[in-house]
């Protein structure tokens, strides 16, 4: 199978890949298939043939991979809060169910479908008025200094 090959990354973990020459520029690159053992030989050769068909058509496997993960159904607001409550706060925080509350009360119902990557801190919502006080967005919170004597 030209051009599908398995490679070892210091004695720690091997991978399978697909060497091919994009076809606009001529340049050789590889493309990853998996880890092995997780992938037998007979799976890497099918996913080669894969890849080598999609070459054979002009096709990039590199940039094809790269399209797939922009255009990810995952890359929404709610999908990344989900994670950050389940692998942070759940495990971290004893405010957790505080921070699902506000999540699900201030910023979900505006920003769950959005895609994170357009994000930017220009977007954020402006301070919110407690008791006709504005409470100010910082980044970080200080202590209050003693007087040096």
């Amino acid at each position: 199978m030209p051009g599908a090959g398995i490679s070892s990354h210091g004695g720690r973990q091997s991978i399978w890949s697909y060497r091919y020459r994009a076809a606009g520029s001529g340049k050789l690159s590889r493309a990853t298939i998996g880890p092995y053992p997780g992938i037998s030989l007979a799976d890497a050769r099918l996913k080669a043939d894969a890849l080598r068909a999609g070459v054979a058509n002009g096709e990039n496997p590199s940039e094809a991979k790269r399209r797939a993960k922009r255009e990810a159904p995952g890359r929404t607001f709610q999908a990344l809060s989900d994670r950050y409550l389940t692998e942070y706060t759940r495990r971290k925080k004893k405010s957790a169910d505080q921070d699902e509350r506000n999540l699900n009360l201030h910023v979900l119902p505006k920003w769950k479908d959005r895609d994170y990557t357009t994000l930017r801190r220009a977007t954020a919502p402006a301070p919110r008025r407690i008791g006709g006080a504005v409470i100010p967005m910082r980044r970080g919170l200080s202590a209050p200094r003693r007087p040096q004597t």
